[in-house]
């Protein structure tokens, strides 16, 4: 699907990417031939799609793995680290990048992409979770006179 214009190109990519469609949004940023490379927010949403896959493909082979044979917790803990390190350093930042931790790292990956991740182990293995959240809401619920703050995240 080629569009009309470079800027309706820019713009659906950005809007895919919201809607946490990062596979098509990638697919028209390369149909499109957007200078992504040079271009901060298009550069983040392609490295980010790069950066999901290749950890998709880690945790599949780690599961994999384990259930063939008694696969290093350890050494894969090491590895997904690493990965996130990685992609921490092809993020855009308006300074110097920051320095990398964990939870600074989940943080950055909810405010740009909607990603929330859960890790944790559980039996012999380690379990790692994650999912776009399309909905982010704070309501304020009152109640027989009583008042309590509700995030949904979908």
């Amino acid at each position: 699907m080629e569009l009309d214009s470079k800027d309706g190109a820019i713009n659906l990519v950005k809007g895919l990417s919201g809607s946490r469609f990062f596979d098509y949004a990638v697919m028209i940023m390369l149909q499109n031939n957007l200078d992504y490379e040079n271009e901060a927010e298009l550069r983040d949403i392609y490295n980010y799609y790069l950066f999901i896959n290749e950890l998709e493909d880690h945790i599949f082979d780690y599961y994999r793995k384990k259930s063939l044979v008694a696969e290093s917790d350890k050494e894969y803990k090491k590895e997904y680290y690493s990965k996130c390190i990685d992609f921490w350093q092809t993020l855009s930042w308006e300074n110097n990048i920051p320095v990398f931790y964990e939870e600074g790292f989940e943080d950055e990956l909810f405010k740009r992409f909607g990603t929330k991740t859960f890790t944790g182990e559980g039996g012999d293995q380690i379990g790692f979770f994650a999912g776009h959240s399309v909905i982010n809401d704070k309501r304020i619920i009152e109640h027989y006179g009583r008042q309590t703050k509700l995030l949904s995240c979908l």
